[in-house]
């Protein structure tokens, strides 16, 4: 692999999970009876009284009250029919992130008999385990599945595939993602499906990068579907394996393209450099060099100023500060105030991700301080007591909720300023090659004075063509640049890189 290709780009990660959130909204919430929550005895209640009381809740969308109920109720019961009934209600339409903690609690409580049930409860354990870097017993989870029938069996082999990436089991992982990239299997709806395969196809790209097969890679990473959020980071990565490649119209091609199709003050620094690049290795000296101005005007700088803002806002916690750029719009005055590598951390999928677990407790909160302020006159009941209860839990939640996000956007920014330093490097590198090159210095003038005169000679334009990212798409619908590469074989002038 030459030296531009030699960032940690290419580095198997841990794609983003595929999950499949099947929540149906309650737009119209049960209205409870004051009533009958105020006054309900846990101790002296039936089981058909518990059940609506739990329901209640359930249908309210305060799963963290409901579920625990509900399956309390379950292991208490002997009777079949009942105990499906409350099984069927805590499992349809729970968000995400109780379905662990229902299979944590099923699974205490001995109440896995289905094995369809157990199997898709195990994934999300299994992911849970993922999240939190446990990775030998998300694989153990996943290894107690059985059959292929059940609805999370895709997102399980997805899941499997990326841990052996992390446990560098790269030909188990190789194997899996290549079957899924078929989609010759079932999935909980189409929507999965298809995000599974095109996450398949970007990981196994990732994979040939590794092993510097580029051709495959470029392959893979073509049928990466344009809707998913990680297509144009598929695009950057393909531009990379083909410098590597030497497919520099096409990687100039597609840096174009992300020039032209995003804002202005969106942080994109890769496409300047693969651009510089490609530039380069063709002998278009004038936009090589033009390239590589834009970079160190746009980017040469912003590590420092990231570096500066952070400790002119030391006094303010990673989450507020997080925050605070997330409701900030990204704009030509804003960026001038805060660098876009730091809009860039904050919108990552990892720090957002974070946000939406605060925003879904903060709901949670709102919801529950409404149904104790219906009970506001029975601060001795039940009920009153177990939302007061879980509204302190939910306050601790929060709080740690938002420690985490800020942790992560710190983690991200300091790896995004290493990332930007690298790529300084090779802008350095790039450069220094296009000054030898152009006959600018003493060494290569007269052959590159040479190389000039015959260049005029030719009556080539596209020589000294003020080019402006200009790109065109071939009958593939890839993208390519429209320059002519001016490298000549075996010719004198050119440095070996």
């Amino acid at each position: 692999m030459n030296r531009f290709s030699s960032v940690s780009f290419f580095k198997i990660c841990a794609a983003s999970i595929v999950t499949a959130l099947v929540i149906t909204s309650n737009s119209h919430a049960a209205s409870c009876s004051k009533k009958e929550l105020a006054k309900f005895d846990v101790k002296k209640a039936t089981q058909l009284e518990a059940k609506n009381f739990y329901t209640c809740f359930h249908k309210n969308e305060i799963y963290s009250v409901s579920l625990p109920g509900l399956i309390t109720l379950v292991s208490k019961s002997n009777n079949p029919s009942f105990q499906n009934e409350l099984l069927k209600r805590a499992l349809e339409n729970v968000p995400r992130k109780y379905e662990s903690f229902v299979f944590k609690k099923l699974l205490r409580k001995k109440l896995l008999v289905s094995p369809k049930v157990s199997s898709d409860l195990r994934y999300f354990f299994a992911l849970q385990r993922f999240d939190q870097g446990k990775t030998k017993s998300a694989l153990w989870h996943l290894s107690k599945q059985t059959g292929v029938d059940f609805s999370r069996y895709a997102q399980s082999q997805f899941l499997k595939a990326v841990i052996m990436t992390k446990l560098n089991k790269t030909d188990e992982a190789e194997a899996i993602f290549s079957e899924l990239s078929k989609g010759n299997y079932k999935a909980i709806n189409k929507y999965v499906k298809s995000r599974i395969k095109s996450m398949s196809k970007l990981n196994l790209a990732r994979i040939k990068i590794e092993q510097e097969n580029y051709t495959s890679a470029i392959e893979n990473y073509r049928d990466v579907s344009f809707r998913e959020n990680e297509w144009f980071d598929g695009l950057v990565e393909m531009s990379w394996a083909m410098t590597s490649r030497g497919d520099y119209e096409g990687a100039i091609g597609n840096a174009g393209f992300i020039e032209k199709s995003t804002s202005d003050y969106i942080y994109k620094p890769w496409t300047s450099v693969i651009e510089s690049i490609g530039l380069l290795k063709i002998c278009q000296y004038p936009n090589a060099k033009k390239s590589v101005d834009s970079f160190k005007e746009d980017y040469k700088d912003s590590r420092l100023r990231t570096l500066k803002y952070i400790k002119k806002n030391d006094n303010k916690s990673w989450y507020e500060f997080a925050t605070k750029i997330l409701s900030t719009r990204v704009s030509k005055s804003s960026v001038k105030k805060i660098p876009h590598l730091l809009f860039y951390a904050a919108k990552s999928n990892v720090v957002v991700g974070n946000q939406v677990i605060i925003n879904d407790l903060i709901d949670e909160e709102t919801r529950l301080e409404k149904m104790k302020r219906k009970l506001r006159r029975s601060k001795k009941s039940y009920a009153y007591k177990l939302i007061d209860s879980r509204l302190k839990t939910i306050n601790r939640n929060i709080s740690k909720a938002q420690q985490e996000m800020g942790t992560a956007f710190k983690n991200k920014v300091v790896s995004l300023v290493k990332e930007l330093s690298e790529l300084e490097k090779i802008i350095d590198i790039v450069d220094f090659e296009i000054f030898a090159r152009s006959s600018n210095s003493i060494t290569m003038r007269v052959a590159g004075e040479k190389f000039i005169d015959e260049m005029k000679k030719a009556g080539n334009k596209e020589a000294s063509w003020n080019y402006n990212g200009e790109f065109w798409t071939d009958e593939a619908g890839r993208f390519r640049s429209l320059l002519k590469n001016n490298a000549l074989k075996n010719s004198q002038h050119l440095l070996t890189t």
